[in-house]
């Protein structure tokens, strides 16, 4: 084998070990990364979880909030609505099985509500003892 042939077959070699090499530190750079980020997500997703936990309370007294005052809207909207396409006066607003409806409904949501602040006076008073 001549010199240059020899030369060019160690060059080879070298390269061969230093992609095999680079790839080696490229995988566990990879794996690091992954071990990393799963930590990460770990972490956060605890955390999230925590605080989803801790005021998922006030969220849902919002939102049963929010379903008694479009309740309330709606109301308002319907009994527009009759007193414009009939005589219609407000007395006579149970004898329309729509509008008591409405009335039902917001009757219902006030005692979901009245319920859950109850349960979360309760969970205050549990927590503070």
């Amino acid at each position: 084998m001549s010199e240059e042939t020899q030369k060019q077959a160690d060059e080879r070699e070298q390269s061969g070990s230093f992609s095999d090499s680079l790839r080696e530190k490229l995988k566990k750079g990879t794996q690091e990364l992954f071990d990393l980020s799963a930590k990460l997500i770990n972490a956060l997703s605890e955390k999230a979880n925590e605080y989803g936990e801790k005021y998922s309370d006030r969220v849902d007294m919002i939102r049963l909030k929010r379903d008694q005052e479009k309740l309330f809207r709606d109301l308002g909207k319907a009994l527009f609505e009759k007193k414009q396409a009939e005589n219609f006066a407000l007395s006579e607003a149970l004898q329309h099985e729509d509008l008591k409806t409405f009335i039902d409904q917001i009757d219902d949501k006030a005692r979901q509500i009245i319920e859950h602040g109850e349960n979360i006076e309760a969970k205050r008073k549990k927590a503070e003892i």
